[in-house]
């Protein structure tokens, strides 16, 4: 059930599970802070890695164990790529027509949630991918490479392609966020975007991302 926060306790634990090390960079260097400023009391975040490797069993059985010992626990996992970890019907949400996709994240969430069944769990899957945040903050990715910033403007151009949101950035797997930055020598393990982002610009254009944020930053106020 989680941690019982009191009247007088002055510490809210909260714990990411992240899928790989750009997600961990994103949480210490930017989405801590952020979240810090919205609390009173002191907000003592940990994070733990998956380490890319996403398994059905492993994360319900990492979220049980680790919620005793947090107030909070939330999730930073990509929509794309967790087939192999046999979520329910998966297969069946990413490849329906009729969802977008932050209904196929949503449906993902409520899996995660009901199997892990503890009510200070928030899962939180980003649609489609972690780099759907990049295109958020353009001005960020370019900062973090020269290589980036030369092509500006098509990157630009590939956001406004899908309506100038992100999360829209999800068509076929040739055209996943990533996909579509690794043809201007985008590394994501050796990216800096964490280093330069702003979360309220992520929050303006990711929907989903930004009702996340508002959740978590609501739960902590009450705590």
């Amino acid at each position: 059930m989680g941690n019982q926060c009191y009247w007088w306790q002055t510490v809210i634990n909260l714990c990411f599970i992240v899928e790989g090390y750009a997600e961990e960079n994103f949480v210490k260097h930017k989405l801590s802070v952020y979240l810090r400023n919205k609390v009173s009391k002191t907000l003592n975040i940990d994070v733990q890695n998956l380490q890319g490797g996403i398994l059905y069993n492993k994360l319900i059985d990492r979220l049980k164990n680790v919620a005793p010992q947090y107030d909070i626990v939330t999730t930073l996992i990509d929509l794309v790529g967790l087939g192999a970890a046999k979520l329910g019907n998966y297969g069946e949400i990413i490849a329906s027509p009729n969802l977008s996709s932050q209904d196929k994240s949503i449906q993902v969430e409520q899996i995660i949630a009901n199997a892990a069944s503890c009510r200070n769990i928030i899962p939180y899957v980003q649609p489609h991918e972690f780099e759907a945040l990049c295109f958020a903050d353009i001005e960020a990715l370019t900062q973090s490479d020269p290589l980036l910033a030369r092509n500006k403007n098509k990157i630009e151009q590939i956001l406004q392609d899908h309506a100038s949101n992100p999360e829209n950035i999800n068509t076929i797997p040739s055209k996943y966020p990533a996909k579509q930055l690794e043809k201007f020598a985008y590394t994501k393990g050796a990216s800096n975007f964490a280093l330069y982002c702003d979360i309220d610009k992520i929050k303006v254009k990711c929907p989903h991302f930004n009702t996340w944020i508002s959740q978590l930053s609501d739960r902590l106020s009450l705590l």
